[in-house]
């Protein structure tokens, strides 16, 4: 994402873009994590989950891939997506081509989860198999070159943050009073749009990335 496109992420901006998201995406439920033994941990602190297992697809990823699929113009739609995924990437990306009437041809990496691959599948995504990392990406990036088709990254943009500060957007709606958020970060998409709208909702809000170790 360049200077220009960060400074395109307002409270407003991102508000817009939810309202053009809310048709076609679910708003999940924020609840009250009910246990002694964490209370007791965080001194009485109140815990509470974004539950984004609800949303369409299983997880965040169908708010980026939505939100940059709405971006294709009219010219390209015809000519479909791609993406480069091992897993739930590729299944929001085909969700996200399947609600827009558009074609999908998914790349997933040869050590993908076989419930995943059949999940993208079930989306109406042609999937294509190659090893993991580079050839994967030069695949869709092929695909992009010969087919014409739009690339749907699966962290990276302006848009794909839009899609995801949905996220923290209606966590700052329900509960307004949040000192802290915790989110996990992993290539930076869901973080990015969540620190954005919560910053921006209450600069007083801590926001946290965590890695599992060994797996950054």
């Amino acid at each position: 994402m360049t200077q220009a496109d960060i400074s395109d992420v307002t409270l407003d901006a991102i508000r817009t873009r939810n309202n053009e998201l809310r048709t076609n995406l679910l708003r999940t439920p924020c609840s009250m994590l009910s246990s002694q033994h964490i209370s007791e941990r965080l001194n009485g602190s109140e815990v509470f989950l974004k539950l984004e297992c609800f949303q369409h697809t299983g997880t965040f990823k169908a708010r980026g891939a939505l939100s940059v699929a709405l971006q294709i113009p009219d010219a390209n739609r015809f000519n479909g997506i791609t993406a480069a995924s091992a897993g739930n990437h590729a299944i929001a990306a085909g969700w996200a081509a399947k609600t827009l009437g558009l074609s999908a041809k998914v790349v997933m990496q040869s050590s993908a989860n076989p419930y995943r691959i059949a999940r993208t599948k079930a989306q109406g995504a042609e999937v294509v198999i190659k090893e993991p990392g580079a050839p994967t990406f030069a695949e869709a990036e092929r695909l992009v070159r010969e087919e014409n088709r739009t690339f749907i990254h699966p962290f990276e943009g302006l848009h794909t943050s839009l899609g995801t500060a949905g996220v923290g957007l209606e966590m700052m709606e329900d509960i307004p009073h949040l000192d802290a958020v915790v989110v996990a970060c992993g290539g930076g998409g869901l973080i990015s749009g969540v620190s954005a709208a919560v910053k921006l909702s209450n600069p007083d809000c801590k926001v946290y990335g965590v890695e599992p170790k060994g797996a950054d």
